[in-house]
């Protein structure tokens, strides 16, 4: 049953002040118990470049516990953690790594049948990022990649991080615990598989190829966060996603590119980071998305100017061909009219 802080985090209806106030709160909380000691602690640890890579495990446990329960947090971090050492191995080897991308976007599309396991998404979107860490900075976090102590090292931060940030989401928010009754028709999990299989793996082996040195990660990123299951959502998300990372990305680039010193870097991180943590789950989503761009680009120890333009670069090719997707299901399977006097589904 969802604790106070979940009705705050997942409302009915907003009182909008209130509700922004609550937010905030809920945001607040989040950061300061499930999310802040295992990021910043192992990057205290580690060194800077552990940051982002922390941050997906978090991610994963963070949205799994609030979609359905802790168990389900925990859960699907192992499946994460098992994965992990692997994309780190297959990195280097372009067709091994679009394999094991491919593996992974099969077992997001089945999961999506179920609404309850909405969150199981970060899986692929935390080992896209690995898989595409250049070696000159995976050399930096704990020696050769290949090696079993890199391995024991990134994976043991990784489930350090999880383990934590599902207990502390548990405890601080709860969860809305999607019933396992609340499902998609099978035809458009089907669909949403076979598309998704086929643009990530070629992705994957794209950006392992040719785009690895240049943040071409975020293409990855893109298709699996703006292509939906549902059409309708798929063009909202790609037009938010679209305003919410080219702003945020020029905001992180002016914060950091008139050397401003780093303590005033890391208290706007901190800011950003509340922001994502109040807005995850609410609309607008590019708000959401703003904060987050924020958050990748601000934790990246150096960089981040060169680091903005290729994030937009790449989203912005991302978006591009989510749409072309988008228009091509249009044509082949128009969306069905609305019933007449029924109002149109929110997005």
């Amino acid at each position: 049953m969802a604790n106070p802080l979940t009705r705050c985090l997942f409302p009915i209806q907003d009182v909008m002040t209130a509700g922004v106030r609550r937010r905030i709160g809920v945001g607040v909380a989040l950061l300061a118990v499930a999310i802040a000691p295992p990021l910043f602690g192992f990057q205290a640890l580690l060194g800077p470049n552990v940051f982002t890579m922390v941050m997906f495990g978090i991610e994963v446990a963070v949205l799994n516990t609030l979609f359905g329960d802790i168990w389900l947090g925990l859960l699907v971090s192992l499946v994460y953690l098992l994965f992990l050492p692997v994309a780190v191995v297959t990195g280097s080897i372009p067709i091994a790594g679009a394999c094991l991308m491919a593996l992974a976007s099969i077992g997001m599309g089945v999961s999506t049948k179920y609404r309850r396991y909405g969150g199981f998404y970060a899986v692929p979107l935390g080992m896209a990022f690995v898989l595409t860490i250049p070696p000159s900075v995976a050399h930096t976090f704990s020696g050769d990649p290949a090696k079993t102590r890199h391995l024991l090292v990134f994976v043991g931060a990784t489930a350090a991080a999880c383990l934590w940030s599902a207990i502390g989401t548990h405890f601080m928010v709860g969860s809305i615990n999607i019933p396992l009754t609340a499902t998609i028709p099978r035809a458009e999990s089907v669909r949403y598989t076979v598309v998704m299989t086929v643009l990530i793996t070629v992705a994957t082996w794209w950006v392992l190829s040719y785009g690895i040195n240049d943040h071409g990660v975020w293409l990855i990123l893109t298709l699996l966060i703006v292509l939906q299951v549902d059409r309708q959502t798929s063009r909202h998300k790609i037009v938010q996603r679209t305003g919410g990372t080219v702003v945020g990305a020029l905001v992180a680039a002016g914060l950091t590119g008139f050397g401003e010193p780093r303590w005033f870097v890391t208290s706007m991180l901190v800011l950003m980071l509340v922001g994502m943590a109040a807005t995850v789950g609410r609309e607008p989503y590019a708000l959401f998305v703003f904060f987050l761009t924020n958050v990748v680009l601000l934790g990246l120890p150096s960089g981040v100017v060169g680091a903005s333009v290729d994030r937009l670069l790449f989203t912005l090719l991302g978006v591009g061909i989510a749409l072309c997707v988008v228009i091509v299901e249009g044509l082949l399977a128009p969306d069905p009219a609305p019933a007449q006097g029924s109002q149109p589904a929110a997005a």
